[in-house]
């Protein structure tokens, strides 16, 4: 299985790890889900497979939980509940940032206020092209209305050994490098200033070669967000799948969707151990 460096991200194909409309490269770190936010779980037909949170917020929520370590090997992924967190950092469209409290090396929580300020971007189809990772701005086929801003919670977190790249989501994968498959569900908090519709997709294919060796992928895009003015959760499912074919081509195939939905029970906030 893959570890957590992706060669198709180092040939060129970048896989951004958003959960949806990120405005710069996504900060994560996994807390386990002791993730609370105000809602309840919603939709008769996700809690058949797994309760969810309600994905629509409003102007004020709460998060809280217990900070993981996500590591990938070749017999799957693992979490470790960390105890040497010291901080957790709050970023994105504030004018003010709200701060968030640690305790033990391992909960954090923190809350989203009403009455805040915002400094939002306006979501063009071009913004919305780099911040999906697709083609060009004409795979983007819905913006409605034009001129929605919108802006996205970002946390990062410090602890011992692990990088700052804070996440929320889960993931499993098995193989190895040579022959792999793998999934995740990841998350991100996005707020709009009105009630829009993104929809469009793309397919992506390309053969960089490296060294000696193709490496070929082929990857499939959709984005379908249906997103209520305020905070809403925005989850990015992908799966993919990659094969060593010789000693001069490897393949891999990958499909990524981002849609309006509440957090699984199961998910977690993570960590990275620090690459060397």
């Amino acid at each position: 299985m893959k570890t957590t460096k992706n060669w198709r991200r180092t040939s060129g194909r970048k896989t951004m790890l958003l959960a949806g409309m990120a405005v710069n490269a996504m900060l994560v770190a996994v807390l386990a889900f002791g993730l609370v936010l105000t809602g309840c779980p919603t939709d008769a037909d996700d809690v058949k497979e797994e309760a969810r949170t309600d994905p629509v917020l409003g102007e004020t929520f709460e998060i809280k939980g217990t900070i993981y370590g996500e590591l990938w090997s070749d017999s799957g992924v693992s979490y470790t509940p960390l105890t040497n967190v010291t901080t957790v950092t709050v970023s994105g469209p504030f004018s003010t940032a709200p701060t968030a409290t640690v305790t033990g090396g391992s909960n954090f929580s923190v809350t989203i206020p009403t009455a805040v300020s915002y400094q939002l971007q306006t979501a063009t189809k071009e913004l919305l092209r780099m911040q999906f990772d697709l083609s060009n701005s004409e795979k983007i086929t819905t913006l409605q209305p034009a001129d929605a801003k919108f802006g996205r919670l970002e946390l990062s977190a410090t602890a011992p050994g692990y990088s700052t790249y804070f996440r929320l989501g889960i993931a499993s994968g098995s193989g190895t490098e040579e022959n792999y498959t793998e999934s995740s569900t990841r998350y991100s908090y996005v707020y709009v200033d009105k009630d829009v519709t993104i929809k469009g997709s793309d397919r992506i294919q390309g053969e960089p070669v490296e060294n000696g060796v193709t490496y070929a992928y082929d990857d499939s895009i959709t984005v379908d967000l249906s997103l209520k003015a305020g905070w809403n959760v925005v989850e990015r499912s992908n799966s993919d799948s990659g094969k060593k074919i010789s000693a001069t081509r490897e393949e891999s195939k990958g499909t990524t969707t981002y849609s309006v939905k509440g957090v699984r029970e199961s998910a977690k906030w993570s960590l990275y151990p620090r690459e060397n």
